[in-house]
């Protein structure tokens, strides 16, 4: 609804992020009746300037996965979602640059310390969830819930269409080692 409301606003062009984008985060928190918003497309790496121009007093957790282990996770996730016509190499020939680039992002921005990044490494959330997130929280300057460790029960990830269930059917399940 929150974009619907944006698609009809006239812009003179070119647009500014802060004319489109931030009337979209400010409609959909009034929606939610939050008061932080976080939002996680993976792409946002390419635009951190970009986003703190925008944005300024934002905060950006940046998380770290070993490649490997990005790899693997594409690879078994192209199984359930390509033709036989296309295989499951010429899929990680595609990827694999994206993931090169990304990584030289992040040590560009890790060589870079800023007080507003915080790197997360993906295998410590897993391995140490609470501990992990009370870091976090304490980087956005709010209370550590232990609620917050129930994200499973909080939506349905595996109900948004037959590709999405299939890809992410395990965020319904707790976090555990």
């Amino acid at each position: 609804e929150c974009l619907a409301d944006q698609a009809v606003r006239e812009f003179d062009f070119p647009v500014k992020t802060t004319d489109w984008f931030t009337p979209v985060i400010q409609d959909f928190v009034n929606e939610k009746q939050a008061d932080l918003y976080g939002e996680k497309t993976p792409e946002n790496l390419w635009y951190l300037n970009e986003l703190q121009k925008a944005f300024p007093g934002s905060k950006f957790i940046i998380l770290l996965r070993h490649p490997m282990d990005v790899i693997y996770s594409i690879y078994e996730n192209a199984k359930h979602l390509v033709s036989s016509a296309t295989s499951r190499k010429d899929i990680l020939k595609v990827v694999k640059p994206i993931i090169k680039r990304d990584l030289n992002t992040m040590l560009k921005y890790k060589n870079n310390f800023r007080p507003e990044y915080k790197f997360v490494k993906y295998e410590d959330l897993i391995l140490e969830p609470q501990v992990v997130l009370k870091q976090i929280c304490s980087f956005l300057g709010i209370e550590f819930e232990p609620q917050m460790l129930d994200y499973q029960n909080k939506k349905k990830f595996s109900e948004r269409g037959e590709d999405m269930q299939k890809i992410h059917t395990l965020l319904n399940e707790p976090v555990h080692t």
